[in-house]
């Protein structure tokens, strides 16, 4: 199963992301066996320098129905804190079928 956690945070070098949050979560579910990686927005880094299972985007990759359906999930968690001001994003994902 193709598992996609995503937030709409800044993920940098990714310090400080494996210990909390949804990283657990994609840790979790990849002890379990399945293919899971955690979403976020590019900074400095175009991907994990620690080769985590992680995949960086720009937040137009993010807004894009085509990106997620690229990604062919099986199951998506968004973790947005401000539901609202994330629509754009939340809406792309629910209408890639």
């Amino acid at each position: 199963m193709k598992i996609l956690c995503f937030t709409p945070l800044p993920y940098g070098s990714g310090a400080g992301w494996w210990g909390r949050d949804l990283a657990l979560t994609v840790l979790g579910f990849r002890d379990l066996g399945h293919d899971a990686f955690l979403v976020c927005y590019r900074t400095t880094h175009s991907k994990d320098p620690e080769g985590r299972p992680v995949f960086l985007i720009a937040p137009d990759e993010a807004g894009s129905p085509s990106w997620w359906r690229s990604q062919r999930p099986d199951l998506v968690i968004l973790g947005l804190w401000t539901r609202p001001k994330y629509d754009a994003i939340s809406r792309p994902y629910r209408d890639w079928e």
